[in-house]
């Protein structure tokens, strides 16, 4: 997003991010994961941050309609920013919720809290809700509401971002 103001152009928005995570399972009740999230927020000064990351996780709740996973580990961020960049070794914690409302309709929430463990005033959490509708077996929807809070940013930045987005998913593979 940019603002017109007093015939300059400002950029309030351009951030993106992502990740992924691998669960392997060690018995019925415990896993193990490994996990990989980066961001990009240029407005805040955030040229890209990539945490790597693993740990172990226990399935609090596993059933045909609810899944509800806690996570603890350790992460390695690298951050390149303007001004220095930064090494920092982090404890993370989190849970992932899911709960299959109906055969076409899915929620899902995930939080994660990385506390720095050289600077322990330091910490960061990520959190994501989604709710998907299936509209056929192939095609679906979604809306997603994402915060990245950050209590240490760099410079003057925000501690917090917002995202809110909708769009439409493509199922590879079997048809259910």
């Amino acid at each position: 997003n940019s603002n017109r103001g007093g015939g300059r152009i400002v950029t309030t928005q351009n951030a993106f991010w992502g990740g992924a995570r691998y669960d392997r399972n060690v018995g019925r009740k415990f896993f193990g994961f490994v996990s990989y999230d980066f961001e990009r927020d240029r407005p805040k000064k955030l040229n890209f941050r990539s945490v790597a990351g693993g740990g172990l996780g226990r399935h609090s709740i596993k059933n045909e309609r609810t899944e509800l996973d806690l996570i603890v580990g350790a992460a390695w961020n690298r951050t390149w920013q303007v001004g220095s960049n930064t090494d920092t070794p982090e404890a993370l914690a989190g849970a992932t919720f899911k709960h299959r409302f109906h055969e076409k309709l899915r929620y899902q929430n995930t939080i994660t809290y990385f506390q720095n463990v050289t600077d322990r005033a330091e910490y960061r959490l990520i959190f994501d809700s989604t709710l998907s509708v299936d509209i056929t077996k192939r095609i679906g929807v979604f809306i997603t509401v994402g915060d990245r809070f950050n209590n240490d940013p760099f410079g003057t930045s925000r501690k917090n971002d917002f995202l809110f987005t909708t769009g439409m998913k493509w199922n590879f593979g079997k048809k259910r």
